[in-house]
This record gives C-alpha cells, structure tokens and sequence, in this order.
C-alpha cells in the first residue's frame, strides 16, 4: 500500500497487535462520499493480498499462515464486485449482477457464472504477480519494516517513512518487546 501514493496517503497505521480474529491489521482512513474507481478496488486487492505474498516471501511457500485468509477473502470479494457492477463488462458482457434479491449469481446460467469466476480469477492472479513482483523488488524494505514490526508492534505512516528512508534512530515510539535484539529480528524477518 505505501508504493501507491493514492494508497499511502490514506494509509494510518499498520500493526502487528492481534485485533480480534486477526492477527494484525492495516487501518486506513476512509473517504466517504466518493465514488470509487477501478484503481481503487485494485490497489485495494493489491493491499488484500500483500501480507500473504509477504510472508510467503520472508517465510517460504510452506510457512505461510492462516492468518492472512480474511484478508484473501476480501481480496476476492472486492473482484467479485468489481465483476458483478460491470468493471469488466466490455470483457464479460454488459450485465449488471446485483446481489440482492431480486438477481442472484446463482440464477444465472452455468456458462456465465464460469465467465464470472474465472474473470475473477484474472484479477486475483494478475494482482497476485503485481504485488509478487512489486515485494520482490523491494524485498530489502520488506524485511526493514518486518523487522520494525517486530520491534514495535505498531508504525504509523511517518514511522513508516522514516523506516525506509534508514532514519528509524527518530521514532519515538518506545521498543515494545522486551526480547528484541537484531538476532531475534533477523529470525522473524
């Protein structure tokens, strides 16, 4: 999310702090009142499925955790919407899948629904590589803001920046962890 300046800007923190049923959590600061465009809802996936790649990345493909499943569910719910108010109606055809009662998925025919879902699909797996590639390119401030994480539990978006540009020496913030030395760090990360 902080690579896309449209993202970053609302962007308000991001932490490690179980909350609920997930074990952490990017909040960002909604706008009301707009209308949302294809951008939107992509960077959006794109932020959905960033802590799964991460930590496919910093951990190995069999180490990936559960944690990260609420977030692939919103990922692939916002490309079903994105399907369903005909984003991608010059691909699919120009339908408009309300869901409510009046129109279901389920009552359309087979045909189209495989239509449906492998669109959605598309958008999954080209967010997937965008994102991949995007972690990997950057992988060392990965690990940096892994490492910080781990460090504080929470950064907000100036901690973040200062993280990245090598200033972590101004944050404030105090250590949260009693058991953090650069060994446990590089462990984690």
């Amino acid at each position: 999310c902080y690579k896309n300046k449209d993202c970053r800007e609302a962007l308000l923190k991001v932490t490690i702090v179980p909350s609920g049923p997930a074990l952490g959590v990017t909040q960002r600061m909604e706008v009301e009142d707009t209308l949302y465009n294809k951008d939107y809802y992509l960077y959006n996936i794109d932020m959905a499925l960033g802590g799964h790649i991460a930590e496919k990345l910093l951990f190995g493909e069999n180490n990936v955790t559960a944690g990260c499943s609420s977030d692939l569910s919103k990922a692939t719910q916002i490309a079903r919407k994105m399907v369903n108010e005909g984003f991608y109606a010059k691909e699919i055809g120009y339908l408009f899948v309300e869901q409510s009662q009046s129109v279901k998925e389920e009552k359309l025919g087979d045909k189209f629904k495989q239509v449906v879902n492998n669109k959605i699909d598309d958008i999954l797996s080209t967010s997937h590589d965008r994102v991949l590639k995007l972690l990997e390119n950057n992988s060392d401030e990965l690990v940096k803001l892994s490492r910080a994480l781990f460090k504080y539990n929470t950064l907000d978006v100036n901690e973040i920046t200062l993280i990245l540009e090598n200033r972590e020496n101004e944050i404030t913030r105090p250590i949260v962890r009693q058991d953090y030395d650069e060994k446990n760090a590089e462990e984690y990360s």
